[in-house]
């Protein structure tokens, strides 16, 4: 004998399938934001350099970051990296980041790779770069930057 499935099975099985619905648009949700987020926290930072305001720029860079500074010439630490920037910011024009391309790695760490455009003295140079930010207290921070 055949049984049917009671109709407190469809419902459950109904229920079941909405939740996790639900569940699926809410995370898809949740990591658009924070790509949204990461991307700000790039675009805050090119507006900082911009604005030639070091204190605001340092902000968004972690206390043990190690940054591949063109100002500096080599690959620095943030306190190297804020005296090298001190002198730079003098001559810079402005700075813009585009065609980011966020890879979220878990809920606090990403990775952009991207394009970094400085304008100083009538030029423009460019290059691709490739930043790590880590969630910290609510904030996503620079952890590393480098160019490819």
């Amino acid at each position: 004998m055949i049984r049917r499935p009671s109709s407190s099975y469809g419902i459950s099985t109904m229920l079941a399938t909405l939740l996790l619905g639900v569940l699926v648009t809410a995370s898809g949700h949740a990591q658009t934001e924070e790509v949204g987020a990461v991307k700000k926290t790039l675009e805050n930072y090119s507006d900082a350099v911009s604005a030639k305001n070091l204190n605001l720029l340092l902000s968004f860079i972690a206390d043990d970051a190690q940054i591949d500074s063109r100002a500096a010439g080599k690959m620095v630490n943030k306190q190297e990296f804020g005296e090298a920037m001190a002198r730079a910011l003098r001559n810079i024009d402005g700075v813009q980041v585009r065609n980011l391309k966020v890879t979220l790695l878990g809920p606090n760490d990403a990775v952009v790779d991207g394009e970094s455009y400085i304008r100083a003295g009538g030029q423009m140079t460019g290059a691709y770069r490739q930043w790590k930010l880590r969630k910290r207290e609510g904030k996503w921070l620079i952890v590393e930057s480098k160019d490819k």
